[in-house]
């Protein structure tokens, strides 16, 4: 196994397993596996990286398009602007913030 499958691996198996780290969230109406990680998010806020509310972290094939920054979600039925979404081996990171429009 090469080590790019050895991560794909452990994200699918280590990363999102419900008893370690994950949680289930509806997103836009589909229930998917996330990770909230308000530490991280604290971190990159302190360091000008972003504006959000919300740090996750969920797999790439759970969203049918990427999400794109400006977009509105809806999170648990509430609506959140992304602030900032990026992907990396198969994983997104979505950075949402609470959506301030009509």
């Amino acid at each position: 196994m090469s080590l790019k499958e050895q991560i794909a691996n452990d994200n699918q198996n280590l990363l999102f397993n419900f008893d370690e780290f994950a949680k289930s969230a509806n997103i836009n109406g589909v229930e998917i596996t996330v990770i909230e990680d308000n530490e991280q998010l604290s971190k990159y806020i302190k360091e000008g990286l972003c504006q959000g509310n919300i740090l996750l972290y969920a797999k790439l094939e759970s969203f049918p398009k990427t999400p794109i920054s400006g977009s509105i979600i809806l999170y648990n039925n509430r609506k959140y602007e992304v602030d900032n979404c990026i992907e990396e081996d198969n994983i997104l990171t979505i950075s949402l913030k609470r959506f301030k429009g009509l």
